[in-house]
This record gives structure tokens, sequence and C-alpha cells, in this order.
């Protein structure tokens, strides 16, 4: 049933401001704005009037808000009971790395045991597409690695935060001579790499994000020799010499390998958010406190 036509239209009210609503909504201003001139020019008359800096429900306008809450309401009744009434639920879920992925695959035997005709469908893809599918109600919720929740204020929690370093092989010459304990700067960084090759995550990983603002003021960014997102496998790359890059740390402590941290300091963060206004059952409550309670 699709209803988003009468969310814009409550949305509007509630707002009294387009550029608000359309935020709130996660839709453009002109396209939010379009929709609501078509739909007066279908409905024969004004629903709302522009007043200095916000826009007021006129009579009519009042009346197509009161049905459109109407009708959400019953669409939100329906769900609840049709969903009662089956026995299978099904809440899909988003994962962006292979930390999230375990903490997932960890915790689904134990949600089993207490929910056994609710699937779980998890899908795995990049930050930027998880994030995405959230915000428009493909995915229930997801379990990301970020660098930040700014965008689901108010339906997410921050889990986990993990520094960010830049790793050398223990061979590299600028080991030999400087101090593991010193932070350095983008700029020191970028003079580190002109000697050598850089390994980059790609576009719509949370890392390469952080990188890419760690540098955005360097008159010219580092140029990547290598492009993949696997962990396992850019540390292998650097232990056998092929490179540096930047890692969370604890993929490097306790290893063959030389690290340092930031200046400014960059992090991570895992966190698990869902889509807002997301009708949470027993079963979303439930695996979101399997979520929170696992050691990340």
């Amino acid at each position: 049933m699709d209803t988003r036509y009468l969310e814009y239209i409550v949305e509007i009210d509630k707002q009294r401001n387009i550029t608000k609503a359309a935020k709130e909504l996660y839709v453009s201003q002109s396209s939010l704005s379009q929709y609501l001139s078509k739909l007066e020019k279908e409905m024969g008359a004004a629903l709302f009037i522009r007043k200095q800096s916000e826009i007021l429900p006129t009579p009519m306008g009042e009346l197509y808000v009161r049905y459109a809450k109407k009708v959400l309401e019953l669409k939100k009744a329906a769900y609840k009971n049709i969903q009662q009434v089956s026995q299978m639920q099904l809440i899909t879920i988003g994962s962006t790395s292979a930390k999230t992925l375990q903490t997932l695959y960890s915790i689904l035997p134990l949600f089993r045991e207490h929910f056994p005709h609710t699937e779980v469908e998890i899908l795995d893809s990049n930050l930027s597409n998880i994030e995405r599918s959230v915000m428009d109600g493909s995915f229930d919720m997801a379990l990301v690695t970020t660098h930040s929740v700014r965008h689901f204020s108010g339906h997410s929690d921050i889990l986990d935060k993990e520094e960010i370093v830049f790793v050398l092989p223990s061979t590299h010459p600028y080991c030999s001579r400087h101090s593991r304990n010193e932070a350095l700067t983008a700029a020191q960084i970028s003079g580190i790499l002109e000697s050598g090759d850089f390994i980059l995550q790609k576009k719509g990983n949370c890392i390469r994000y952080l990188v890419d603002s760690f540098f955005k003021d360097l008159p010219q960014q580092p140029q990547s020799g290598f492009s993949l997102n696997q962990a396992d496998m850019i540390r292998n790359l650097i232990n056998g010499g092929m490179g540096a890059a930047f890692l969370p740390v604890r993929h490097v402590i306790n290893r063959e390998l030389a690290f340092y941290s930031l200046s400014p300091q960059i992090y991570r963060i895992t966190a698990l958010i869902w889509r807002k206004n997301l009708e949470l059952t027993d079963a979303h409550l439930f695996l979101m406190e399997l979520i929170r309670k696992y050691q990340l």
C-alpha cells in the first residue's frame, strides 16, 4: 500500500515549511513543491497558502490532512493486524563490512530460538547504498561502519568507535628514522607516499570517506596504486611491502606492521540505524537488543 503522498501532505502540515518537510521526508524541495502543485491542480483548490516564512493549510487543506491521517492510521493498524495473523514475519537488515556481517551471523542462532517464524534477510553492500535503502524504507534497519549518523538522528545507536591509523611495512625507511609514537599530519603522510604505492579503499567505503576528508586541504591528494576494501587483504599487501594504507587500529595492533596515529585523529563508528517510523515489533526489538549486547 503506497501512501507516500499522503505522508507528504501530513508532513507539510506538521512542519509548515516545504524545506523542512522535504528534509524530514528525504526528498528534494523541488520534488515536494511540484507534487503539492500537482495535487492542488487535481483537487481544483489550494491546500496551503503561503504566509511570510511558513505555509498554512486552507479549510480544504485541513480536511485533506484530517482524512490523510485517518488513512495512515488505518494502514498502520492493518499492517499490525496482518503481521500478527501471519506466522512468518520478514525483517530486512543491511550490513556494510565484514565486521558487521560477522556480528549479524553470530547473533542469528539465538534470535532464531526466540522467533522461529521470523525470517531475517541480510543484505550486504557499501555504506552509501545501505544508508539510502534505510532512508527510502527498502530496509528495516542496518548495522553499519560509518563516519556519521547525522542523517539518522533519533533513529540510530552508536555501538563502537575505532581509531583509524596510517600503516606501513615495518621495513619502510620512514620507520627507522621516526618514533612510532608521533602523530602524522596529512602533509607528512603525503610526503611519505611519494615514494611508495598507496592502498586505498573504494568509493562508498567509510574509511575512504574519512581518508578523503583527511587529505581535503592538500593541493593534491595522494594517488592510489591499489583500490580494495578487504582489511585482511590490505594488511597482507602492506606486509609484503606493496604499499601503505589506512586501517582500523584493531587490524594492525600486535602484528608485524608499523602504524601511526593521525593529527587530527580520525575514527570510524559502528552504528545501528533504522528507518524512520519503523513499526517496531517484538522481533525487531529483540534483534536490536542482541546487536547492542554483542561484543563488537
